[in-house]
């Protein structure tokens, strides 16, 4: 009905102080985001480098009327994330 959006994401992050041109830190993410809903929470399903024993959660939020954006029409849709990580050391 087109009110929700299966996510399946993996974030790629560079460190600046790392001059290598390989990216080592990731954090994966899956869920459901409730496009009619103000926030959504999605799980933190695994990780690399830095992030390899993190588990946590995402409130996605969807950016609505932002200025200079255009109304979303479904396909392009700006999402904000705001990740809250905990981490375990196997």
């Amino acid at each position: 009905d087109g009110t929700s959006q299966t996510l399946s994401l993996t974030v790629l992050l560079d460190r600046e102080h790392d001059h290598h041109d390989t990216l080592d830190d990731a954090i994966s993410f899956f869920g459901v985001h409730r496009t009619a809903s103000h926030a959504s929470q999605i799980a933190v399903i695994g990780g690399t480098g830095k992030f390899e024993h993190a588990k946590g959660y995402a409130i996605v939020e969807t950016l609505h009327n932002q200025n200079n954006q255009h109304i979303t029409d479904g396909q392009d849709t700006i999402l904000h994330f705001s990740v809250y990580l905990t981490y375990y050391k196997a």
